[in-house]
């Protein structure tokens, strides 16, 4: 539903659709009650400046992270750390709608002061900075910390350009008019919290979808990737109006789990690896998941009352309250474990529209429903590795999957060269004996990842700071033979004995001799048993 923010109407309706996380406004609750009215003494205590600066601070996690402070140094000045305390005090004794004019000061003077606390040098931690005085004065910030963020959804609100804190103030007092939600009193903390994060549910509601374009281009900034591999993804996992899923499948260390989480990120604005990421998430799957307890959690049988949650079931709830942000769940390794079995009541919604089973434990059992409506906005992607450990996939997954297959591996495209260490001789040595062995090995698909260049090069470069007598080439001959070598296996073929074959010239060529014996070795095993692996 469209909502007009610029008149009262429209507005208020927007903000009646809104459903708030409970655990988000209590989390912030919580941390704004414990930061705030501290002696001097504590304010400016290590403990303190950690919480006030680190990760537990979740207000404004939903934009874009920019510079973070370093309170271990920040801490050893008492000088800035008493004018930060000095200036609190003083702007908090004055009423809200009056503290516009010295916080913009305020601001300003403090980033300009923390920069050199920043983590990235010269920049103005701009982001930190809001955070952290968002926690002190929970009635004049909203949760929108990104300035181009808080421009947009203050023009949808016919608000103008201004100072931030300006901008912020004047949303709130937006939201404050008498036909919207009224005035809120400053001692009504549940209500202030709700004030604060409201804003970032109504950019939500009137953000513009991002373009295949945008997201593409945010991906491949991500890692190397075929220009057009992002645009295929995403093309796949759209096409039908439920059934988001795909599986990526491939050689390993070939960027498979790279781009399903740059993708998520792309599309929900979260780091699916971060722990306070709500719409995106990864579950590393394991051998022995044998029923969809393991992904979605179960009764404890141990606690009376209590449910243990299953590596994505919180996204799953999410996405169900909130059907207007794509979220995204990640299944790393998805085939260590037959995905039919532990993903079957997912699979079956997928296709059905019907409600994914939870529990059986009635209505609800420790706050978790007993189903939840399959989520039209629920995004599934897996990774897959095709070895002895692995399981195939069967028909009732590549019926519901978009495929995508990671083979291709262009040595020269890896993005670390630019950044490597390694003297350019030695960078051009390396890329010339990789290429080479991964001409010879492709054909039979024995070939190597991104993974493996960068675990060499990292190896290589080590050596000089480390061993630097110990020759490139000997040092080379002993990388690939952990890397390259362990991974070479298969029965008896043409392309495998041609494989081995070319490996074994490009090794003796360069002067690899421990290798080159190796897969002399391989292509004797092959030759008499009919079947070649390292491990015998």
């Amino acid at each position: 539903m469209a909502f007009d923010l610029k008149t009262d109407d429209g507005l208020r309706r927007a903000c009646e659709s809104v459903n708030f996380d409970r655990d988000e406004l209590q989390k912030t609750k919580t941390f704004v009650e414990e930061v705030a009215d501290v002696s001097h003494e504590l304010f400016v205590s290590k403990n303190y400046q950690e919480h006030l600066w680190g990760p537990d601070n979740p207000i404004c996690q939903h934009t874009t992270q920019g510079p973070t402070i370093i309170s271990d140094q920040l801490i050893q000045n008492g000088e800035l750390l008493d004018y930060f305390y000095d200036e609190y005090q003083n702007i908090r004794q004055k009423e809200s709608q009056e503290r516009t004019d010295p916080l913009c000061e305020f601001v300003e003077k403090l980033i300009g002061s923390l920069i050199r606390y920043s983590t990235h040098g010269e920049n103005r931690p701009e982001y930190s900075t809001y955070r952290a005085l968002a926690a002190l004065f929970p009635e004049n910030f909203t949760c929108l910390a990104s300035m181009e963020i808080l421009s947009y959804l203050a023009r949808h609100m016919g608000i103008g350009e201004g100072h931030q804190v300006a901008v912020h103030r004047n949303i709130l007092d937006r939201l404050a008019d008498a036909e919207v939600l009224g005035p809120v009193e400053s001692d009504n903390l549940d209500e202030v919290i709700r004030r604060m994060i409201l804003p970032w549910k109504l950019y939500e509601l009137v953000k513009e979808p991002m373009s295949l374009e945008d997201i593409s281009r945010k991906v491949n900034g991500k890692g190397y990737f075929p220009p057009d591999l992002c645009k295929k993804l995403h093309l796949g996992l759209w096409a039908d109006p439920r059934r988001h899923f795909a599986v990526l499948t491939g050689i390993s260390g070939s960027g498979k789990t790279l781009l399903a989480r740059s993708y998520a990120e792309a599309i929900t604005g979260e780091d699916p690896t971060g722990k306070d990421s709500k719409k995106s998430c990864i579950a590393a799957v394991q051998p022995g998941w044998t029923d969809p307890s393991y992904l979605l959690g179960y009764a404890n049988p141990l606690q009376k009352d209590s449910f243990e949650y299953g590596p994505i079931l919180k996204l799953l709830l999410h996405a169900d309250k909130n059907p207007e942000s794509p979220h995204v769940a990640i299944l790393d390794e998805m085939n260590l474990s037959h995905p039919e079995q532990y993903m079957a009541p997912l699979l079956s919604a997928m296709e059905t529209g019907g409600s994914i089973e939870i529990h059986g434990r009635g209505e609800t059992f420790d706050n978790v429903p007993q189903s939840v409506l399959y989520p039209n906005n629920l995004v599934l992607i897996g990774t897959v590795n095709m070895d002895e450990t692995t399981h195939g996939l069967v028909d009732k997954i590549l019926d519901r999957a978009f495929t995508l297959e990671f083979w291709e591996v262009d040595v020269d495209k890896w993005p670390g060269w630019e950044s490597s260490n390694l003297p350019a001789e030695e960078t051009e040595f390396v890329k010339k004996i990789l290429k080479e062995l991964m001409k010879a090995l492709k054909d039979a698909r024995l070939h190597f990842g991104y993974r493996v260049i960068e675990e060499i090069v990292a190896f290589l470069t080590l050596r000089l700071k480390d061993w630097p007598k110990w020759s490139l080439t000997d040092a080379l001959d002993a990388v690939i033979y952990a890397k390259v070598l362990p991974k070479l296996r298969g029965d008896d073929s043409k392309r495998v004995r041609e494989a081995l074959s070319d490996c074994k010239k490009v090794l003796q060529t360069h002067g690899l001799s421990r290798s080159a014996k190796k897969v002399k070795e391989l292509s004797d095993d092959l030759e008499a048993t009919g079947s070649a692996r390292f491990w015998r």
